[in-house]
């Protein structure tokens, strides 16, 4: 792994990485670092429009309104 390449600002703290012989635990950082802010930069988004609704049920019956159901009498 080249620091100098893949993740320059450790690049300074090179020696040090390797000598605690974690350079892996600097991928998985900047990866779940990476993740946190698609996730904010997500919730940040204005929220999508709203659909928009069409009344299906007048348009078979001549721009009548459904009739209500009523109870019959027995």
């Amino acid at each position: 792994m080249s620091f100098k390449t893949q993740y320059p600002e450790y690049a300074a703290i090179e020696q040090h990485i390797r000598a605690a012989r974690i350079p892996r635990a600097v991928a998985l950082s900047n990866a779940f670092s990476g993740f946190l802010v698609d996730c904010w930069n997500a919730l940040k988004q204005p929220p999508a429009p709203a659909p928009i609704l069409i009344d299906r049920r007048r348009e078979s019956r001549a721009n009548v309104s459904r009739a209500t159901a009523r109870l019959a009498h027995r």
